[in-house]
């Protein structure tokens, strides 16, 4: 009964959103017909999504909502333009640093966040639910095809797995005042891998796009230059060297900040053996 009552609320919650949406869905139909690409992440919590996504946001031809679960309101059949009224208004609430991305205010001063000069590419960085989502129902890739009608990018943002276990257990032991688990959290990461590595199976070698953190960290202009072309966006020098400032000197190796047996150590080792993305990490490096 309870998980009834829940997906009932969830329809309504939906169907209202459908009705909320359709007045300004068909004052920017026009708009819409401008897009190029539509950009989604995939992989896992605590990786870089949100940065790699305010940054693209900030882009003057681009729109990046912030986990406004996109794929949901295709699963809902929403159509082209009310999916992307949801997605432009999250975009726009979370604008020039006016609310955190996964924890940090990431304000890239100057630029286009929240707004944009020209629309061509428009998404949703909703790493892990899209991952799963993804996994999980095989019909939605190709509705969200259909429903978009423009090439799909997907962004997959990895991180040395040892930073990226240990940044998801600290987190979930803030929020459930618990320990740290690190056991719960890397058998979370290797469900997000395996996930990850079926979703690269369906998808056009054109269309993965794939980006390491501590890459991104250490060349910002470079690595996002690379990114805006596999989006088909120009990187204007001003809209890189302002996303460069945001960018961290060097990335938050959190694997220090926790006690690691010699068991987990390796249980992530043999996920960095089994899953190409992760090739060349280690708890060292």
């Amino acid at each position: 009964m309870r998980g009834s009552w829940a997906n009932a609320q969830e329809a309504i919650r939906l169907a209202q959103r459908y009705a909320a949406v359709t007045p300004t869905a068909r004052r920017h139909a026009d708009l819409f017909d401008g897009v190029e690409r539509f950009a989604m992440f995939v992989g896992y919590p605590r990786s870089g999504h949100s940065l790699v996504g305010a940054l693209l946001d900030a882009h003057p031809e681009a729109a990046i909502a912030h986990e406004a679960s996109a794929l949901q309101y295709v699963a809902a059949r929403f159509d082209r333009d009310r999916l992307f009224t949801v997605l432009l208004e999250n975009s726009a609430s979370y604008g020039a640093g006016r609310q955190p991305r996964g924890g940090y205010v990431y304000d890239v001063p100057g630029q286009w966040q929240g707004r944009f000069q020209r629309l061509r590419v428009i998404g949703d960085k909703k790493g892990e639910g899209a991952a799963l989502r993804l996994h999980g129902w095989p019909w939605v890739l190709a509705r969200l095809r259909q429903t978009v009608g423009v090439p799909l990018r997907v962004l997959h943002v990895v991180r040395n797995p040892f930073d990226n276990v240990a940044t998801m257990a600290r987190r979930a032991a803030e929020v459930s005042g618990r320990a740290v688990d690190l056991d719960a959290s890397i058998g979370r990461y290797g469900a997000l891998c395996e996930s990850a590595a079926a979703v690269r199976q369906r998808v056009g070698p054109e269309e993965w796009v794939e980006l390491r953190h501590e890459d991104l960290v250490a060349r910002p202009a470079t690595e996002l230059h690379t990114l805006c072309g596999a989006l088909g966006l120009e990187a204007p020098e001003g809209y890189l060297a302002a996303c460069a400032g945001v960018v961290r000197a060097t990335p938050h190796q959190s694997r220090h900040k926790v006690a690691w047996t010699p068991g987990q150590r390796d249980a992530v080792a043999e996920l960095v053996d089994r899953f190409e993305p992760l090739s060349g990490y280690t708890f060292e490096a």
